[in-house]
């Protein structure tokens, strides 16, 4: 085993969460398509590993971070109040994502570490975006 089959628990809970229902349809890093006016974007990355105990079946402890940006295309067109109710938006999609992945949580053999927002910005000159990181520790065997 080592970080994919991680990754692949938590993307697991990631779509159990059914953001889309929200309007925010959920991407991964390597996707183009999808990328609508809201957004989730989804990137791993591995911190690596570090051998736990001596032996052929020795386990590994395999640690990384998720991270979940938020994304919302804004426009010159958008008023004020759709602004708001975005934003409001983006507040639900991170409670749902903090819930899901409280610290201490375990899916599947993965530990969540804590969850927290960064502050958000533009990404780009029409895209906002709020990072959300899942730190995250896995035990698995070679």
């Amino acid at each position: 085993m080592n970080d994919s089959d991680a990754e692949k628990v938590l993307i697991e809970a990631v779509n159990g969460m059914s953001l889309s229902d929200y309007g925010f349809p959920v991407v991964y890093q390597t996707q183009t398509t999808n990328r609508t006016s809201q957004y989730i974007e989804v990137r791993f990355i591995a911190k690596g590993s570090i051998k736990k105990e001596l032996g052929v079946d020795g386990l590994n402890k395999w640690s990384g971070i998720m991270q979940l940006n938020i994304c919302v295309v804004s426009s010159d067109s958008v008023d004020s109040t759709s602004s708001l109710a975005t934003m409001e938006n983006v507040n639900v999609i991170y409670n749902k994502i903090y819930d899901t992945f409280k610290g201490g949580t375990y899916l599947n053999g993965v530990r969540i570490v804590k969850t927290y927002k960064n502050t958000g910005g533009k990404i780009n000159d029409d895209t906002f975006a709020m990072p959300v990181s899942v730190e995250w520790r896995a035990f698995m065997e070679n």
